[in-house]
Parts: structure tokens; sequence; C-alpha cells
């Protein structure tokens, strides 16, 4: 596609290894990937809705004169090299179902994957949608339940016996326990959601670094607790290394870690009480 240009964010380490690899396997030229940061007075600016290019990233066909965003972008670029995405484009529903999945990242990208941000000309910071932040929350929420629920059936040994209704009440309290703090020092709506969204990242890179152990567990039954403890205990603190990498990138209050670890104390505290 020698004849268009694609604007990335380059403050969204996502975004940033997605349209490069678009460069390495020469689906783009090298001019043909352009950031925000490096936008200046090129000649496609005024035909481009920058509003709309901070949620779906655009895509610049100079030849058709065209800007295609967000899905229409990426199928344009890999229907070029493979046929099979020129007929995705043409399936209503599966792109119906792409548009919905691409917001979802889309609007969260910055929670997932954290950057430094700072003053660009042309704003690249996607916009703040309360609908698919809740959605996002729910979904992390459901899954870190779920994981929680078949690994703690490794550890009856240590924490007796355990329940997705257990486990999935523990999540959503941590959930409303750091929110209610965030309301009571003013935090605004954005903010708490900001960080809602980080936290809950790192309850799901915790569950996705679980489930190889689980599956081991799973297949050779006959491995000691033991080990799963000590695994599931370094899970932990690698959360907690992420949890204040991410608030320190955020610009978030660092007390936030120590409540993130009080209440994760208090519950198992409470869990070997109950199971003694």
């Amino acid at each position: 596609m020698s004849n268009s240009v694609l604007i990335y964010d380059d403050k969204c380490p996502l975004c940033k290894a997605y349209t490069k690899a678009f460069v390495k396997f020469n689906m783009l030229n090298g001019e043909g990937r352009v950031s925000f940061s490096e936008l200046d007075e090129q000649k496609f600016i005024e035909s481009v809705d920058w509003n709309k290019a901070r949620n779906e990233i655009p895509l610049i066909d100079e030849k058709e004169n065209k800007v295609y965003y967000g899905v229409d972008a990426l199928l344009k670029i890999l229907g070029d090299k493979w046929a099979f995405f020129k007929w995705y484009g043409k399936q209503n529903a599966l792109v119906f179902l792409a548009k919905k999945a691409y917001k979802f990242i889309s609007y969260n990208r910055r929670v997932i994957i954290p950057g430094v941000y700072g003053e660009c000309k042309y704003n690249s910071a996607p916009d703040f949608d309360l609908k698919y932040r809740i959605i996002y929350l729910l979904f992390t929420w459901l899954v870190t339940s779920l994981t929680l629920t078949t690994y703690s059936s490794l550890l009856t040994e240590f924490i007796g016996g355990t329940s997705f209704g257990r486990e999935f009440m523990i999540c959503g309290g941590q959930i409303v326990f750091q929110m209610i703090l965030l309301v009571i020092v003013s935090k605004g709506k954005e903010a708490v959601m900001e960080y809602l969204g980080t936290m809950m990242t790192v309850s799901m890179i915790g569950s996705l670094l679980l489930i190889p152990v689980l599956l081991i567990g799973i297949l050779f039954p006959a491995i000691p607790a033991l080990f799963f403890l000590a695994w599931f205990g370094l899970v932990v603190c690698l959360m907690l290394y992420d949890h204040i990498r991410r608030v320190k990138l955020t610009n978030s209050p660092k007390w936030l870690s120590a409540s993130w670890v009080s209440y994760r104390i208090l519950i198992l505290v409470l869990i070997l009480m109950v199971s003694k």
C-alpha cells in the first residue's frame, strides 16, 4: 500500500507494536506509518477527523482520496495482502462484531498497556467511554473469578474448599473497596474508573499467569499442593510489582498499592480463619 498513510498513537505500546509489524511484514512502507507526535504540515491533515482518529486508527488512502478508520482501516491493510480479509470485510455481521471488539480494546487501551504520555499537537488519547469501561471491568472480574475458583481447588490443603460465588465476591469486594477510598478523597468519576481499569488489568495478568500452572495441575494431579501455593505467591508478588509500576506511570496516588495489598491480606486472614 505505497499510497497509504497510517496514523497511530505512539503513546500506546500496543499501537506501536502492531503498526510496526505492518511495516516489518511489508503491508506498509516505512513512510506509510506516521505517529501523532510526528504530524506537522502533511497535506492529508485536513482530510482526517481527529476526534474520531483518537479512538479509531485512521488510514489515509491518497490514491482513493479517502480515509478509513478503525476496523475498516485494518481490513484495508490486511485485505491488500490476504484475500480472506477482503471476504471478511464483506460480511456485515462479522464486521459488526469486529468493530465492537475494536472499540472494547481501543477505549481501554491505556489501562491495558499504560505508557508515558506527554504533550502532543494532535491529541491521541482515546475518549473516556463509561460503557466500555464497565464492560471491561465486568469481563476482567468474571475471568479472574473463574480462574481463581479453579486454581483454588489445587490449594484446598491450605485454604479449604472454595466456590465461584466466594471468589466472585472477593474480586468484586476489591473493586468496591478501592472505589470507596478514591471517592472519599474526592477523585472524579473518570479518575476512579481509570484506576479501576488499571487495577483489574493487573488481576487479569495474574489470572493469565496462573492458567499454565493450573493446566499442569489438572494433567498431573500427583504434584504436591505446596508447588501450586508457591507459584500463587510468586504471581501475587509479580502483581504487586506491576500494580506499583502502573500506579507510578499513571500518576495515581501511591497509597493505592498499600490499600490493594491491605485488602488482600485481610481476605487471606479471613479465609484462613474460616478454613480452620
